[in-house]
This record gives C-alpha cells, structure tokens and sequence, in this order.
C-alpha cells in the first residue's frame, strides 16, 4: 500500500514541478545562460519525476 502512495505522489509532484517551471519561464530571459540552464533542470526533475512514479506504480500492478 506504500509503493501505491508513494508513486502518487511521485506522479504528482513531477507535474507539479513541471508546471511549476513552465509558469516561471514566462518571467525569464531566454539568454544561455547559467540561470537558464539551472531553470532547464527544472523540467527534466518534474519529468524524472514523473517517470519514476509511472514506473513504481507499473511494477506494483505487474509484480
């Protein structure tokens, strides 16, 4: 019942630091820069994210 729980709220955490990151793009400047990259970080952490509680919650049901 854990790993059920637990990849919920992976999943929902992923999304919410996705969106997260999408809102706050609208504010910053798209210059390649040290902050633009440490913001890029911030989609691939919701989608890591994300995955990771896909996969948990695949291997619950199939396992």
């Amino acid at each position: 019942m854990g790993n059920y729980f637990l990849s919920i709220l992976l999943i929902i955490g992923g999304l919410l630091f996705f969106i997260m990151t999408l809102i706050d793009e609208k504010n910053r400047d798209k210059a390649l820069t040290t902050s633009y990259v440490m913001h890029l970080k911030g989609y691939l952490g919701g989608i890591g994210l994300f995955l990771m509680g896909i996969i948990m919650l695949y291997r619950c049901f199939f396992n």
